[in-house]
């Protein structure tokens, strides 16, 4: 693992010769353009629908295993 690091950091030494002092910085290396839209509910379900596929339920609640044990 140590060869492994020290050829990392040699690689980094190696960009820090790079001259970039008057290079912008890039969020992405092409121009995007956010397109948003209105959200629209295009159908409602029910809750017996809802719940309809759930492996198990305990009421009108979906259950699941614990998260903390």
């Amino acid at each position: 693992m140590a060869s492994s690091l020290s050829s990392v950091l040699d690689h980094f030494e190696e960009l820090e010769k790079i001259p970039s002092e008057n290079v912008e910085p890039l969020v992405t290396p092409t121009d995007m353009v956010a397109v948003w839209r209105a959200d629209e509910v295009k159908s409602k379900l029910g809750q017996s629908e809802a719940m309809a596929n759930a492996p198990e339920t305990i009421g009108n609640l979906f259950k699941v295993p614990p998260v903390v044990g």
